[in-house]
């Protein structure tokens, strides 16, 4: 076992540096390896680079796919934010469909 004479450590990176007794310094850090393929499930991590050849029609457009699209989305029809409909499934009788519910909530009490 050696003395330490001193330590220090980097302000952003997960570095320290030590110098003991003798004047030998050792450099203290993480050594990692990275993950890529922990982002995505179908991701293929390579030895080295390879060359990659596309389909034929893997980057073509499919015009009848964005036709779908556009005739699904109907921007004619007006949309109505000032209509209020009110949820009868909160209210007691007919005589409180203009008054404010308030519904208590009591906590339960935490069991060991």
């Amino acid at each position: 076992m050696e003395a330490l004479v001193d330590l220090a450590w980097h302000p952003v990176h997960p570095i320290v540096v030590s110098v003991s007794h003798t004047g030998l310094v050792y450099i203290w850090a993480k050594d990692y390896t990275e993950n890529w393929s922990a982002f995505a499930p179908d991701f293929k991590e390579l030895e080295e680079n390879e060359e990659y050849v596309e389909r034929e029609d893997e980057f073509d457009l499919m015009p009848e796919m964005e036709k779908v699209k556009e005739s699904e989305v109907d921007e004619d029809n007006e949309v109505d934010i000032v209509t209020v409909n009110v949820d009868l499934a909160f209210s007691d009788s007919d005589m409180s469909q203009e008054e404010i519910c308030f519904l208590p909530a009591i906590p339960c009490p935490e069991f060991p």
